[in-house]
């Protein structure tokens, strides 16, 4: 399991979390300065974590923005 999370340009930051339930995953975002994630609206819920880090992988490549952890799993 990759745990990749992002920044874009405006310093948001963007991982995928679980929702409630056992198998729902979404992209959800932080603002700079905040600690609580929102879900992001351009993705949809996926039934894998994997599926919805490759989601949010292909995204965020497309859209310029930066990894700044991977591959390690963070609590």
């Amino acid at each position: 399991m990759n745990k990749s999370i992002y920044q874009d340009s405006r310093g948001w930051r963007y991982k995928v979390m679980a929702g409630l339930g056992g198998d729902t995953f979404k992209t959800r975002y932080c603002k700079p300065g905040k600690t609580g994630y929102h879900c992001c609206r351009q993705f949809g819920w996926c039934s894998s974590f994997d599926s919805a880090q490759a989601e949010l992988d292909i995204y965020a490549q497309q859209h310029g923005w930066r990894k700044i952890f991977g591959e390690i799993d963070i609590v």
